[in-house]
């Protein structure tokens, strides 16, 4: 709720009276016996007010005020309608000159006036769901089949998502810019744009809410355990005992007869949020884990089997933790993800220390069993799950690189319908803005239209289609590809080297090598005095990936010690690091 001003000069015509609160005996609380009966709200002036002078009380004499009216009144908004704002400060000896805006309309991302967001937006909205401008009869291509919920406010999953979505057709052309206030082709570094180095980009007469095939669902300030607002359950929250704060509770969630009447999918991203994901728990009534129970388990409304998508690299810890103490949030994952949590952290349980590592997706989240790359490094940690051998249907969707001793790490975990458990979900323990092409080059975004090397492009065009496809058509065809804009630097392909099983415990590390074009290329292996113990290529490469393997011996065949080695490419200004433990 925002409220109109009292030194707004339209105050006095557009707000509402409303009737005060008044205590009706001083010498008892507002709570006394009979419980609530000292204070009145209808406009009953208690006699006191008449004799004590109200230069000592402050009454202004009238039993109204017109304070606290909203801005946009309850019932204006209907389903579709969507409010695209911005904050403006400006100074009185100046305003025309000497004002800020927040978010600031003329660059996309970072917004640091605005929580530091980098959900790359130029404009702060809000919607009402569903998105009705969506369905044929109002000119459409029919209602989204999939809603989205943005569980990381301001951190940067929407604006990622958005453009993903934007890029394999799940959002039509005319559509793009529609809620965020920009349009750029893929040349365009939305991380440096201002509105005067290209006016173009900048989108400002399109006020309807993002998506072609989905809606998308916010939750606000989500990364607060306390100040959250918006969880999707919050029509099922535990309304007993709220004294005061009776009818003044959060009614922006849907039902569960809404939810199950308008979508067949549900996707959530937690990006790297790893507690308070889902309620219910102490101090936070919301009920999201009963709210997704009854989409994916109760008959009326869209056809079943409906479906879920969850990635998030703490989503697991988090669900983890709060079901120490609340057995329904375990079952949620055992029983209706298929999922069983295995580690909060791949790189501590693997040793894998790269910051990249090999997603290598199964035929049963992707068409073609493609690689991805996710960011692995000591600042976050990526989820590690095992499927739940229970449900016969929950199979391994994905698995992180198998290095070290503890492997294989499942990464995604896929749940299909059966008939004793109608619904699909399909898991990962990563976040979207970590998921790269392989070796995490540039944003990752890869050259189309192959979408099998496209990162996180491909991975949701095939995820999209081969988990839910059956379910809906949420993707472009295979022909169609638009650009994500960059953000930042360094996006368009490079040649590099990588390094693969980086921690040799028994089978040879691996560097891979990524060559523009074709030419001569020197790989060689020192230790940590600098001296060269192996060259392991010196040769003419044709364009494309190169493979080379290190066993763990010099030149002339023998073991080197045990320790720190460092490979060295000339087609890349890098140093690859390998920690020889096999001796």
């Amino acid at each position: 709720m925002a409220d109109i001003h009292e030194s707004d000069p339209k105050f006095a015509t557009l707000g509402v009276n409303k009737f005060r609160c008044f205590v009706v005996d001083t010498t008892k609380s507002a709570t006394s016996s009979p419980a609530g009966q000292n204070v009145v709200c209808d406009g009953t002036v208690p006699a006191w007010l008449s004799v004590v002078p109200q230069s000592r009380t402050g009454w202004d004499g009238t039993s109204v005020t017109k304070e606290g009216s909203k801005i946009i009144p309850d019932g204006l908004l209907t389903p579709g309608s969507h409010v695209q704002y911005f904050f403006r400060k400006s100074h009185a000896i100046d305003p025309f000159l000497r004002f800020v805006t927040t978010p600031d309309t003329t660059i996309i991302t970072p917004q640091p006036d605005d929580a530091s967001s980098t959900d790359k937006l130029r404009f702060e909205h809000f919607a009402v769901l569903p998105d009705r401008w969506k369905s044929g009869a109002f000119g459409g291509q029919g209602g989204a089949c999939m809603l989205y919920v943005d569980l990381n406010d301001r951190r940067g999953n929407e604006g990622v998502f958005v453009s993903t979505m934007d890029s394999i057709g799940a959002t039509a052309i005319s559509k793009r810019g529609a809620h965020n206030g920009w349009f750029a082709p893929g040349t365009t570094n939305v991380a440096t744009w201002t509105y005067a180095s290209d006016p173009s980009v900048a989108v400002s007469n399109k006020n309807s809410q993002p998506g072609t095939t989905w809606d998308m669902y916010q939750v606000k300030a989500s990364e607060s355990l306390t100040t959250s607002a918006g969880q999707p359950g919050n029509r099922l929250a535990n309304r007993a005992n709220m004294g005061f704060a009776t009818g003044k509770e959060s009614r922006q969630g849907p039902t569960p007869e809404m939810l199950r009447a308008y979508y067949r999918v549900v996707a959530i991203l937690s990006g790297d949020l790893n507690s308070g994901v889902f309620g219910p728990f102490v101090n936070r009534s919301q009920n999201d884990i009963a709210l997704l129970n009854d989409f994916l388990t109760v008959a009326g409304g869209t056809t079943q089997p409906r479906g879920i998508f969850i990635q998030g690299d703490g989503f697991g810890q988090s669900e983890k933790a709060t079901g120490l103490n609340d057995f329904q949030h375990m079952a949620f994952l055992t029983d209706k993800l298929g999922v069983i949590f295995r580690a909060p952290s791949y790189q501590s349980l693997s040793g894998n220390i790269n910051d990249c590592a090999d997603v290598l997706t199964t035929s049963d989240l992707t068409a073609s069993a493609d690689v991805y790359g996710v960011l692995n490094t000591c600042t976050f940690s990526n989820d590690v799950y095992n499927r739940n051998p229970a449900l016969s249907e929950s199979v391994e969707g994905a698995f992180y690189e198998n290095v070290g001793l503890n492997g294989p790490y499942v990464s995604d975990v896929v749940k299909f319908p059966v008939p004793l458990r109608n619904w699909i979900a399909a898991t990962s323990g990563y976040e979207i803005e970590h998921l790269f092409t392989r070796f995490c080059v540039g944003v990752g975004e890869g050259s189309c239209p192959n979408f099998g090397l496209g990162g996180r492009k491909g991975y949701y065009y095939h995820v999209l289609n081969k988990v839910f496809g059956s379910i809906c058509q949420l993707t472009g065809s295979s022909s169609v590809c638009l650009d994500v804009p960059q953000t930042g630097p360094g996006q368009a392909f490079v040649e590099y080297f990588r390094i693969a099983n980086s921690v040799m415990r028994q089978a040879p590390s691996t560097v891979r090598l990524g060559i523009a074009q074709a030419g001569r290329v020197r790989v060689q292996v020192y230790d940590v005095a600098g001296r060269r113990v192996r060259t392991l290529a010196d040769r003419v490469f044709p364009a494309g990936e190169a493979r080379l393997d290190w066993d763990g011996t010099d030149d002339a065949g023998r073991a080197v010690g045990r320790g720190v080695y460092f490979v060295r490419s000339s087609n890349d200004p890098g140093t690859g690091r390998i920690i020889v433990l096999n001796r």
